[in-house]
């Protein structure tokens, strides 16, 4: 009977091997299973939050980002931003490179937003503020 260990490195990094395997024969980048059962409602377990990065005298540098509450962010493939129409480009994408699908942009007062995120094939519309 094989079985296979896996786990991260310290650069997050999934690695896994069979058992009574030399570990030259590492696999390597092995995928993480999740399942959509592990998010069964992202709309309770997704919320956006907002981080005041430098107060201006008349307008502040904010970031908005998704923070989670369960297991749904490691299933977010995409985020849009639908912010107020008075920014330049209201629909913004989330950058998919941080944690959290952050947006950084100058505003001041608070305003209703939303987040279109995409997971697994669906799509859910998380309501929020930018309030700071």
């Amino acid at each position: 009977m094989l079985a296979i260990h896996w786990g991260w490195d310290s650069e997050q990094h999934y690695h896994g091997r069979l058992t009574g395997v030399p570990f030259s024969h590492v696999v390597r980048s092995f995928p993480l299973v999740a399942s959509i059962a592990d998010c069964p409602n992202p709309v309770e377990s997704l919320s956006v939050r907002t981080q005041v990065l430098q107060a201006g005298e008349d307008f502040d540098r904010v970031r908005l980002y998704l923070s989670d509450q369960g297991h749904c962010l490691d299933q977010v493939d995409s985020v849009t931003w639908h912010l107020h129409p008075t920014f330049d480009d209201p629909d913004a994408p989330g950058w998919s490179g941080a944690a959290g699908f952050p947006i950084t942009l100058v505003a001041w007062g608070m305003f209703d937003l939303t987040a279109t995120v995409r997971m697994g094939g669906r799509k859910v519309e998380i309501p929020g503020q930018a309030v700071w």
